[in-house]
């Protein structure tokens, strides 16, 4: 699995200079269609390519990048993901606007759609940008969510996927600085 994934705008070299300070080893650029970036021969970091898939995108961006991944809608078609389309990472599951329960949270996982990740080997992505850019009760709000959904996930023995997300080089955060925050070894 990739170290960090980002979603460059004509910027990838910044983005590889960052990844190059911050110690990251691979770098996973995310797109909507797949162009022909160059990326640098002289780099340290590893680079590949994604594409940021529509829901019923999926088989048809399959083969066309390293990776196929996927932003949750917080709608019925989040589990036709997890049955039919099978991307590789689908992420920011914790968006949800519907308000959370008394005794549960609306994650955007439940544990239906955590078995059918871990039997069709999907991986369930945390992204930092989403709570680098929210604050006060929605930043709470996404936390908690996150930590559901990563204890549904260990449970399932569903993979996970700690990365930064970011749209602008400032937003990634180095490794070791993802794992200490989400508490992971």
């Amino acid at each position: 699995m990739p170290t960090d994934i980002v979603f460059p705008n004509n910027n990838e070299k910044e983005f590889i200079e960052m990844a190059e300070r911050l110690g990251i080893s691979e770098l996973v650029f995310a797109y909507p269609q797949l162009p022909t970036p160059k990326f640098p021969d002289n780099s340290k970091v590893k680079v590949s390519a994604a594409i940021l898939a529509e829901h019923n995108r999926v088989s048809s961006a399959r083969g066309k990048a390293d990776f196929v991944i996927v932003k949750a809608s917080a709608t019925e078609q989040d589990r036709f993901l997890f049955e039919k389309a099978k991307p590789d990472i689908i992420f920011d599951l914790e968006q949800s606007q519907k308000p959370d329960g008394v005794f549960q949270r609306n994650s955007g996982l439940n544990h239906i759609m955590a078995a059918l990740a871990a039997k069709n080997n999907i991986t369930i992505g945390f992204s930092f940008s989403s709570i680098l850019n929210s604050s006060g009760f929605r930043r709470a709000q996404i936390m908690g969510r996150m930590a559901q959904n990563l204890f549904l996930c260990r449970k399932y023995k569903v993979k996970t996927l700690f990365a930064s997300f970011a749209r602008s080089p400032l937003e990634m955060r180095s490794e070791s600085d993802l794992n200490t925050f989400f508490k992971i070894d």
